[in-house]
Protein backbone atom coordinates (compact mmCIF):
# COMPACT_ATOMS: atom_id res chain seq x y z
CA UNK A 1 0.00 0.00 0.00
CA UNK A 2 1.73 3.35 -1.13
CA UNK A 3 2.44 6.01 1.35
CA UNK A 4 -0.31 9.36 1.43
CA UNK A 5 1.74 12.01 -0.42
CA UNK A 6 2.66 14.96 1.82
CA UNK A 7 0.10 17.37 0.00
CA UNK A 8 -2.87 15.11 0.48
CA UNK A 9 -2.38 14.97 4.47
CA UNK A 10 -4.60 17.12 6.14
CA UNK A 11 -2.96 20.63 7.27
CA UNK A 12 -2.26 21.33 10.98
CA UNK A 13 -1.71 24.84 12.91
CA UNK A 14 0.44 25.10 15.78
CA UNK A 15 -0.52 27.79 18.25
CA UNK A 16 1.70 28.75 21.42
CA UNK A 17 -1.09 29.96 23.52
CA UNK A 18 -0.39 31.75 26.99
CA UNK A 19 -2.74 30.45 29.87
CA UNK A 20 -3.76 32.96 32.92
CA UNK A 21 -5.64 31.19 35.94
CA UNK A 22 -7.99 28.79 35.10
CA UNK A 23 -6.25 26.24 33.11
CA UNK A 24 -8.94 23.62 32.60
CA UNK A 25 -10.95 26.06 30.12
CA UNK A 26 -8.06 25.00 27.48
CA UNK A 27 -8.82 21.32 27.89
CA UNK A 28 -12.68 22.15 27.56
CA UNK A 29 -12.13 24.56 24.73
CA UNK A 30 -10.25 21.70 23.05
CA UNK A 31 -13.03 19.18 23.12
CA UNK A 32 -15.02 21.60 21.23
CA UNK A 33 -12.69 20.67 17.79
CA UNK A 34 -12.76 17.38 15.82
CA UNK A 35 -8.84 17.59 15.08
CA UNK A 36 -7.38 19.52 17.94
CA UNK A 37 -4.14 18.22 19.65
CA UNK A 38 -2.50 19.15 22.56
CA UNK A 39 1.48 19.08 21.64
CA UNK A 40 2.94 20.43 24.81
CA UNK A 41 2.33 22.05 28.40
CA UNK A 42 4.62 23.76 30.50
CA UNK A 43 5.13 22.40 34.15
CA UNK A 44 3.40 25.35 35.34
CA UNK A 45 0.69 25.00 33.10
CA UNK A 46 1.23 28.57 32.03
CA UNK A 47 2.02 27.90 28.17
CA UNK A 48 0.81 25.54 25.71
CA UNK A 49 1.12 24.64 22.30
CA UNK A 50 -2.48 23.21 20.02
CA UNK A 51 -2.30 21.86 16.77
CA UNK A 52 -5.51 22.89 14.69
CA UNK A 53 -6.59 21.64 11.61
CA UNK A 54 -6.56 24.53 9.11
CA UNK A 55 -9.92 24.41 8.41
CA UNK A 56 -10.96 24.90 11.92
CA UNK A 57 -8.04 27.54 12.25
CA UNK A 58 -9.68 30.78 12.61
CA UNK A 59 -12.94 29.76 14.98
CA UNK A 60 -10.18 28.37 17.24
CA UNK A 61 -8.19 31.69 17.04
CA UNK A 62 -11.55 33.70 17.66
CA UNK A 63 -12.88 31.46 20.21
CA UNK A 64 -9.30 32.10 22.58
CA UNK A 65 -9.71 35.77 21.25
CA UNK A 66 -13.18 35.94 23.14
CA UNK A 67 -11.74 34.12 26.58
CA UNK A 68 -10.77 36.02 29.41
CA UNK A 69 -8.48 33.58 30.30
CA UNK A 70 -6.32 32.59 26.98
CA UNK A 71 -3.96 34.40 25.02
CA UNK A 72 -2.61 33.56 21.42
CA UNK A 73 0.98 33.80 21.62
CA UNK A 74 2.26 32.94 18.10
CA UNK A 75 0.93 30.24 15.46
CA UNK A 76 2.58 28.61 12.58
CA UNK A 77 2.47 25.39 10.58
CA UNK A 78 5.50 24.28 11.82
CA UNK A 79 6.04 23.07 15.54
CA UNK A 80 9.02 23.61 15.44
CA UNK A 81 9.03 28.00 15.10
CA UNK A 82 6.33 27.84 18.02
CA UNK A 83 8.25 26.49 19.56
CA UNK A 84 11.70 28.56 19.00
CA UNK A 85 9.31 31.88 19.50
CA UNK A 86 7.99 30.47 23.26
CA UNK A 87 11.88 30.11 24.25
CA UNK A 88 11.51 26.23 24.94
CA UNK A 89 14.01 25.07 22.25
Amino acid sequence: MPNVKKAARGKRRWIGIKIEGNTKILDEMLGNYTSSKLAWRSNDAALAIVGISLVEYNKFLSDVAETKYLESITSSGKIRLVKMRLGIV
